[in-house]
This record gives structure tokens, C-alpha cells and sequence, in this order.
């Protein structure tokens, strides 16, 4: 599938997500869910276009989804707008909606104000891959850390185990956690 000449791919995962949630009940949230998601990805695109960055694609997982888009000789501050353009899209988004949803209410409405607001917050956590990482990396590369990778990722490490304590150790998120961990304890990235 192709949103915008920017191929969207659909990740078995996802589909299993979806398929299980068809067969457990309403599938309507997970469809919003990776709707929303695909949007908040747009806003990362329309962010790096702005540098001449062209988007491969958009990959959707069970865990949410990804604009692949090479970032190689950004400056900090261009990391930065583009890793904020996600999150702004979805609080707008969840703005729109729930203006709409105070001028109306409507439990749809609710619904997809709760889900942007939670992509949001989600994405902000300090941990890479999220968008919270990257903005950490940038903003510390910006005060002039020669480390700001190598620090960002300690963080996310840090972060990614409260998580995982906080969530008591709940399946979906827990794995969620356990892969945020693996993620940030890499010792190849630790040399920096």
C-alpha cells in the first residue's frame, strides 16, 4: 500500500494484532491505533522533507511503527524538529478531536482523542528508538555533548527498566519494555 508515494508496510505482526483483536472483539481500536500511528509517521516525513530527506517507507509492527528515513549528517537541531513533528501531530490531532468531541460527544471521539494523547506520550518517553530518544540525543548534542548518544541510551536503559518494574511485569508491556532494554544496551553504540 502506498500513502502519498511513501510505501506503507504491513508487518505480520500488525496483522496478527489486528486478526486477534477481530477474533477477541471490536477490532475498531487497533485500526484507529495503527491509523493514527501512520499519521504521526507523516508528521516525522513532513518534518525530514524539509531537509531534502526522502522516506523509504513506513513500517507498521505490533509495537507501533516507524518512518525509515536516513538521518546520517543531520545537525541536532534538525533531529530535534523532526523527532518533535510525530508527537505534534498527534496532539493536534487529539485537539482537533477533542474540540469536536466537547462540541458533540460522541465515544469515538473520546476514543481517538485518548488514543493520539497516549501515542504522545508514548513516543516522548526518553528511550530509543522513540521520539522521546532522539529528542534527548539532539538536545544534549546541542549543549555540546560529544557523548550525547552514549548518555541518551544510559538513559533509555534507566527508563526502559523503571517502565518495566512500574508496568509490574505486565505481558504486553513488559515486552514492550524488554525490547526497549535490548534496544538501549548496545554495546555497539556504547563506544561512541
Amino acid at each position: 500500500m502506498n500513502i502519498a508515494g511513501i510505501p506503507i508496510e504491513i508487518k505480520g505482526s500488525a496483522l496478527a494484532l489486528l486478526l486477534l483483536s477481530a477474533i477477541v472483539g471490536n477490532p475498531l481500536h487497533i485500526i484507529l491505533l495503527f491509523a493514527f500511528i501512520t499519521i504521526h509517521e507523516f508528521g516525522h516525513i513532513g518534518a525530514a522533507s524539509r531537509y531534502g530527506l526522502v522516506t523509504h517507507r513506513i513500517e507498521l509492527h505490533w509495537y507501533g511503527g516507524a518512518a525509515i528515513i536516513p538521518s546520517v549528517g543531520l545537525i541536532p537541531k534538525q533531529e530535534l524538529q523532526i523527532a518533535l513533528a510525530g508527537p505534534a501531530v498527534s496532539l493536534l490531532l487529539a485537539g482537533i478531536f477533542a474540540a469536536a468531541n466537547s462540541l458533540q460527544p460522541v465515544s469515538v471521539l473520546s476514543d481517538m482523542v485518548d488514543i493520539n494523547l497516549m501515542i504522545a506520550a508514548f513516543n516522548m518517553l526518553p528511550i530509543f528508538p522513540l521520539d522521546g530518544g532522539r529528542v534527548l540525543r539532539s538536545l544534549l548534542a546541542m549543549r555540546g555533548s560529544a557523548r550525547a548518544t552514549l548518555i541518551s541510551l544510559r538513559i533509555g536503559l534507566v527508563v526502559s527498566i523503571a517502565a518495566f518494574i512500574a508496568l509490574d511485569f505486565a505481558l504486553m508491556p513488559g515486552i514492550l519494555a524488554i525490547l526497549m532494554i535490548l534496544f538501549n544496551y548496545r554495546p555497539d553504540l556504547m563506544k561512541e
